[in-house]
């Protein structure tokens, strides 16, 4: 497979953003498509089938807050559900360390045959429900996407986080309420907002907002 043989839409796409998308890494994200949907039929994982959807939304959508992740750091995916967005990160990310968490036993056996198809090394799939102390380990990125309202994300997050590293929540454009409840919570918490960037989706009019704190 050449990345000429890759979606146009998927090339460009990655490109507007700056994602790195290798030949290598656009096989594997064929493969994830093809499985997800064979087993959507199943279980719940996706409410998104359509090919081209499915590869920028939920894809490229994964891909975004690769640009603010230091290169070989440790990084947990809270709420995975389908793998999103730590499994994408981790095909074009080789060098992370990912730990994936959900509550959900048919999501989590879902992942583990994902992980072994894909050959994927470095990547570790939990069942846990989030809120228990489930880890000794403390992570350089924690990171959720549309998982839960910042309120509830934040600490939880935090407590898996260590002292130098960063916790990257991943909302659409209805995030300013959400924001502005928890911001009178943040000395208590010891918590500071480092960078908040709005993305458009390529191919639609779907706004994304990165938000990090640490």
């Amino acid at each position: 497979m050449s990345k000429n043989t890759l979606p146009d839409f998927f090339i460009q796409a990655s490109e507007k953003l700056t994602i790195p998308l290798s030949e290598e890494a656009g096989l594997k994200f064929e493969t994830y498509y093809q499985e997800l949907i064979a087993w959507n039929k199943r279980i719940n994982l996706t409410r998104i089938t359509e090919r081209k959807r499915f590869f920028i939304e939920h894809f490229i959508d994964s891909l975004i807050p690769e640009r603010f992740i230091p290169s070989k750091s440790s990084l947990i995916d809270l709420g995975s559900g389908g793998g999103f967005p730590g499994l994408p990160l981790k095909i074009i990310r080789p060098d992370l360390s990912v730990t994936l968490v959900d509550s959900s036993l048919k999501k989590i056996l879902f992942l583990r045959y994902l992980v072994r198809l894909l050959d994927l090394r470095g990547i570790v799939v939990i069942q846990e429900r989030l809120g228990r102390d489930f880890s000794d380990h403390r992570y350089d990125v924690c990171i959720g996407r549309a998982f839960a309202p910042l309120e509830r994300f934040l600490p939880l997050a935090f407590a898996l986080k260590n002292p130098q590293g960063i916790v990257i929540a991943m909302k659409g454009p209805n995030f300013l309420n959400e924001l502005k409840a928890v911001e009178p919570k943040f000395l208590r918490w010891g918590i500071s907002l480092k960078h908040l960037e709005k993305f458009v989706l390529p191919f639609t009019n779907k706004q994304r907002t990165i938000i990090i704190f640490g």
